[in-house]
């Protein structure tokens, strides 16, 4: 660990490399191993990040066909070719307006920058919190774009080909917002933080109406004083409800999750749909620190979930392998859409098999004495990090007197380096954030 972090501080500036290419980390100055080599050596490999073994699923770096296809394993790609233009100016339109109401609602408030971008002193005079204190950053995917040729062979046969031409950047469908003071009472002390995960062809548009939107219903639903459980669930409902009425967004087979925290002097309210993920770092009687996950992953084959779902007709295919997730599909032979998640927002298509928006809402005591930070993150940093190796890293940055900007970006780090060693040309988007609470009311 002490490894890994003196290395980062070496090139806090700049800790990645420009976005079509891999993050750098302690695992990249390893020069690249092919398959075999993989295999021979994946049975004394150990992890030099956090000092426990670590067994990678070896052998699909270099198959295209292998690679992890994210969240929906079959889905139906919108016509737009009809103006296509026009509506994304729409889009576009709609998002100024839905953030400038936001920003009337929160005094300030941050969404989440690519982990490359250096803020003027003027921008970070107008974060919602000092970089110490609030770490927001996100990460684009990556994806291997392959050429594929059929070659007549001696024998008289045509073979398929394939040929890797380049990797390339994803478009980033995950949001990420903090915003503080959050409500109309800009005395109170009240903070809101939120990781949204698109998935789908039309993602992106999705979790960006979804996170604008939460900001801004939330403190305008008549319970959110009284009975925040409540509001969060007619929130999410009406948020959905919303984007199934808009005519240039298809969430019939695109959707996001949405994990929102709301942070008061007293307490930490949870809203979760989907498996992104917030996790809270407690310091025990003995002085470890502990990860106390808030929100639970909501995946298909979860016995609650499950039984939801099969009772409303649907079908749960199991986990194609270790690490994978369970599927929620239309039909029995497994060829319609494939969610990997019981609940989202979006993905209307799913709605008559029992795949429901409603979020799981959790309130916990904010403990000022024991309670030292938060993360929240989308399952870009789940996929290859355990909830206590996140709060490992992050409890070692911040008693380093990093901050937590620096914790955020070292653990978006250690996550790209981790997708780029097990599946090599392929990686998921990335977005963390992560707040110290030990530090946050005192600005």
């Amino acid at each position: 660990m002490k490894r890994l972090l003196n290395s980062l501080r070496c090139r806090q500036v700049a800790p990645f490399s420009s976005s079509v290419t891999y993050c750098e980390g302690i695992q990249d100055e390893k020069p690249r191993l092919d398959v075999q080599q993989q295999q021979q050596q994946s049975s004394n490999l150990t992890d030099s990040n956090v000092g426990r073994p670590f067994d990678p699923e070896v052998g699909k770096l270099n198959n295209p066909y292998t690679f992890r296809r994210r969240r929906l394993s079959n889905v139906r790609r919108p016509d737009l070719s009809d103006g296509a233009g026009r509506k994304q100016q729409t889009i576009s339109q709609m998002h100024k307006q839905e953030n400038l109401i936001a920003h009337k609602l929160a005094r300030r408030h941050s969404y989440a920058r690519n982990i490359n971008t250096e803020l003027s002193p003027k921008q970070m005079e107008d974060l919602p919190l000092p970089p110490r204190v609030l770490g927001i950053f996100t990460c684009p995917g990556l994806e291997p774009v392959y050429h594929v040729d059929y070659v007549r062979h001696v024998d008289g046969f045509e073979r398929e080909e394939i040929t890797k031409v380049a990797t390339i950047a994803k478009i980033n469908q995950d949001r990420g917002v903090a915003a503080y003071p959050y409500g109309l009472d800009e005395n109170r002390k009240v903070a809101l933080f939120g990781v949204y995960d698109g998935h789908g062809a039309m993602g992106g548009q999705i979790a960006q109406h979804v996170m604008a939107a939460i900001q801004r219903d939330l403190v305008l639903h008549p319970t959110f004083e009284s009975d925040l459980a409540r509001a969060f669930l007619g929130v999410f409902r009406h948020v959905d409800e919303m984007i199934q009425n808009l005519s240039y967004v298809d969430a019939n087979y695109s959707g996001t999750t949405a994990c929102v925290v709301l942070l008061t002097e007293k307490d930490i309210t949870t809203s979760n749909v989907g498996d992104s993920r917030c996790v809270l770092g407690r310091r025990s009687k003995e002085g470890k620190i502990l990860a106390i996950e808030l929100t639970k992953d909501q995946n298909p084959d979860c016995e609650s979930e499950y039984n939801r779902i099969v009772e409303s007709g649907g079908f749960v295919s199991p986990p194609e392998g270790d690490g994978l997730s369970a599927r929620v599909w239309l039909d029995q032979d497994y060829t319609q859409v494939g969610l990997a998640m019981a609940r989202s927002i979006g993905d209307h298509i799913l709605r008559q098999v029992g795949v429901i928006c409603d979020p799981v809402v959790n309130t916990v005591p904010l403990e000022a004495e024991v309670d030292e930070f938060l993360i929240l993150g989308s399952d870009g940093i789940w996929e290859f990090i355990s909830s206590e190796e996140a709060v490992e890293i992050v409890h070692a940055c911040l008693r380093s007197g990093d901050g937590a900007s620096f914790a955020c970006k070292t653990l978006i780090d250690i996550a790209a380096s981790r997708w780029r060693y097990v599946e090599g040309d392929y990686r998921d988007d990335i977005t963390a954030i992560v707040v110290d609470l030990k530090s946050i009311w005192n600005q």
